[in-house]
């Protein structure tokens, strides 16, 4: 070709020789073939021959052009066609042009014996050219379909001239490699991160980038494929991006951003503490004790209408775009910090406790022992959620001002109190909560914002409406409690609003949301006992019922029930399980509530003994046992410091006592803790807690004290950690309920679990040194 050209022969004069009367011949095993000649289409295997095709196809297009003046300006540029192999492209303005540019590539075409494949034709139209009613062009005899999304060689071209949903989709199929790659690269400890860097580069980019020479670019699409191209800046990409379950999908490109930037900014920070690691050994020790200067983080940007749903997600589900087993292993992390912190805590006691692998003062196990049933190494210590969507079976909504403005609007609250931009927030997205809680909160706010009465934002400023609360159970019963602040509305205001909340629920507009129990508590205070104002019922039942492990749960407006129903059962079944109750144990449960553990277990145990400082607790729970038909539960109402003493003689006589604590965040009071160590009956004790690390280790350290101050206490046998099974009832949270830390009373070989043999048990401990 480059001697042909050196002689200034024309292209299509070679082109169409070369094309119409070449010969070829083949070589194979040293040998080479007799030649033959080429009459039409093009041979494989001949090195001129994408060469010469493309040289005839532009001539072809050449003469088209000139014959029917098509083309589109881009500027002042004109581009005529695109040539891509047999893949011919071309522009035109018009639907005329375009047809007189098809009919003259059909007529160029054929001398050299082409042919255009009218099958595999199609025309795209971008802007506002054609009418959209239109849905062929009608050319040479044949109708060419007009397409709105064209894939060419796996990319998508759309006639909006934007590549979107294209760079969207080519991102989620690079997550797929990603994930496919998840086991044996990106979680394997024996490549370094330098290595799995080069992987990524040279399996996930080269799939992520592909076709993007036909991609429309624009600044939030740059930003979201430099954020894909930035996730190995971690030792592993995580986490893994993918739409959050209920989020618009809006919320999820500002989600992807939010991240992005977040990721990259994490990377380069490493990349810079790799590259400085050398010069710190060099540097010594000076550099290493150099205290780092604590830079408070930059305060959040207030709430707006186009963030709002994404802002409460964060504050409510902040790890709902986290894959569940990836929270898992997050939730297990926090496991064990909290159990370090505890065997710190617990180590100038002198206790004498046994040695683990994983330095913790106890066993950290998804499964005990007993269980058939190997665990799933991958989803780490916490046992999951059977429900990870929709599980809450209570939620409780403020009222204050939206971001519109309203006074009235009905949801959660995002944003800082002292800094005055606060605001309320529906919950039209969470992915945690129950469709019938968001419809109660729906019309709610269109009830108070057709009410005479103001919302309540602080109680120096007047207003009425608070808040509201709603229970649903498994059974779809719903329940609803509208708290209110009295003010001065007096008995005749009151009953008012109750008659009005009635009709709009049970006969009104509201009345879809199919209440079952409507209450009305006017509280005065922050939060109020039914002591202090009483509910109200308003209309329907007085309770609804709840189901778990096939027993039947009264619930009242002020009842304690765990959160996730279904996840309760896992907690109770492990309750059970690391207690290893029997026929002859006799269970304490203390700070019972309605009933939930005692009556869980009693069908496994000799009798349970449950102890709630709230009478109506009591009230419930022994209306559970008389409903449920069960009878070895005896419930008894008052402070735990006070019951117990009353109890240990008779427990005195019971083979074996297991007692099982299940407070609020706030812990036990150190007169409980006192008590139950003075108790000697308990021979283990079961902790649960939804927040380990707060209040709740307070109490685990009191309990395995040895130095406490009270004279009481003093004198009593510490209880020493064995197991910890944590059970995740909080999915897309970082909360995890430590569900059942089981304590088990030291006892000395040869003798009873007295002050004095733990005295002597210690003494020996430290002649052993």
């Amino acid at each position: 070709m480059g001697v042909m050209s050196a002689r200034r022969l024309a292209a299509h004069v070679w082109a169409r020789h070369l094309r119409t009367q070449a010969v070829c011949a083949v070589k194979c095993g040293g040998g080479v073939s007799g030649f033959f000649p080429v009459n039409t289409g093009v041979r494989q295997g001949c090195v001129l021959a994408p060469s010469l095709f493309n040289a005839c196809m532009d001539w072809v297009l050449g003469k088209v052009v000139d014959q029917s003046d098509c083309g589109a300006s881009v500027g002042n540029t004109k581009i005529t066609d695109l040539v891509f192999a047999d893949d011919a492209v071309i522009f035109a303005e018009s639907l005329e042009v375009l047809v007189m540019a098809l009919e003259a590539l059909h007529e160029e075409a054929k001398p050299l014996g082409l042919k255009v494949s009218w099958l595999k034709t199609k025309v795209q139209v971008f802007g506002d050219l054609l009418d959209e009613a239109v849905q062929s062009v009608h050319a040479c005899g044949e109708d060419i379909e007009i397409l709105e999304s064209f894939t060419y060689l796996g990319s998508a071209v759309h006639n909006d001239g934007g590549s979107h949903q294209e760079v969207l989709r080519r991102i989620g199929i690079a997550h797929g490699v990603m994930d496919s790659l998840s086991g044996s690269i990106w979680r394997c400890r024996y490549l370094c991160r330098r290595t799995k860097i080069r992987i990524f580069k040279s399996l996930v980019i080269p799939v992520l980038l592909y076709g993007c020479e036909t991609w429309t670019l624009n600044s939030d699409l740059k930003r979201q494929i430099d954020a894909f191209a930035a996730c190995p800046g971690e030792a592993a990409p995580s986490p893994r991006r993918r739409p959050c379950p209920g989020l618009p999908f809006a919320l999820v490109e500002q989600q992807l951003l939010r991240m992005a930037r977040e990721n990259l900014k994490k990377s380069e920070l490493e990349e810079n503490s790799q590259d400085s690691h050398w010069r710190k050994k060099q540097l010594g020790s000076r550099l290493l004790k150099e205290k780092p200067k604590d830079t408070p983080p930059p305060p959040p940007s207030p709430v707006t209408a186009d963030d709002q749903f994404l802002r409460v997600a964060e504050a409510v589900t902040p790890l709902c775009d986290v894959p569940y087993f990836r929270q898992l292993k997050m939730k297990d992390q926090k496991c064990h910090k909290v159990l370090r912190e505890l065997g710190k805590r617990l180590q100038p006691f002198d206790l004498p406790r046994e040695r683990h692998a994983t330095k913790l003062p106890c066993i950290l196990e998804p499964t005990r022992p007993s269980v058939s049933v190997p665990p799933d190494p991958r989803l780490g210590a916490p046992r999951p959620s059977p429900e990870l969507i929709a599980y809450r079976n209570k939620d409780e909504f403020g009222v204050h001002f939206g971001v519109d403005g309203n006074p009235k609007t009905v949801g959660f609250f995002v944003g800082r109190p002292q800094e005055k931009d606060m605001v309320c927030v529906p919950p039209t997205y969470l992915v945690n909560m129950r469709e019938a809680h968001k419809d109660v909160a729906r019309s709610f706010q269109t009830f108070i914002r057709q009410s005479p009465h103001a919302a309540c934002h602080r109680f120096d400023t007047g207003g009425t409406w608070r808040n509201l609360v709603v229970r649903s159970s498994v059974t779809g019963q719903r329940m609803a409690c509208v708290v209110l602040h009295p003010q001065q509305l007096g008995e005749e205001g009151v009953q008012g609003i109750m008659e009005d909340l009635r009709q709009y629920f049970f006969e009104g507009e509201g009345a879809e949301c199919a209440l079952d129990s409507l209450y009305l508590q006017a509280c005065p205070h922050t939060r109020c006992t039914r002591e202090q104002a009483p509910y109200r019922l308003v209309a329907g039942s007085e309770y609804i019922t709840e189901q778990c492990l096939d027993l039947a749960f009264q619930i009242s407006p002020d009842s304690f029930f765990q959160i996730n129903t279904k996840g309760a059962e896992v907690l109770y079944n492990t309750i059970r399980e690391v207690a290893e109750v029997s026929s002859s144990t006799t269970l304490l449960d203390i700070c019972c509530g309605t009933g939930t553990v005692s009556l869980a277990l009693a069908p496994h145990v000799r009798g349970t003994i449950g102890l709630d400082v709230t009478t109506a607790a009591v009230e419930d729970a022994r209306h559970n046992a008389t409903h449920n038909n069960i009878l070895n539960t005896t419930f008894v109402a008052g402070k735990a410091e006070k019951v117990l003493p009353r109890l240990t003689a008779e427990l005195s006589h019971c083979s074996e006592v297991v007692a099982v604590v299940n407070p609020a965040r706030a812990g036990l009071h150190p007169d409980v803790i006192r008590t139950i160590r003075q108790c000697e009956a308990i021979q283990k004790l079961i902790y649960v807690s939804c927040k380990p690390e707060g209040f709740a280790m307070e109490n685990f350290v009191k309990l395995g004290s040895t130095r406490l101050k009270s004279p009481k206490a003093r004198h009593t046998v510490p209880f020493m950690p064995k197991y910890a099974v944590p059970v995740d009832l909080f999915p897309h949270t970082h909360h995890v309920e430590l569900g059942a830390v089981e304590r088990v009373r030291l006892e000395v070989q040869g003798g009873g679990d007295t002050m004095e043999d733990f005295s002597k048990l210690k003494a020996r401990k430290r002649s052993l040194r």
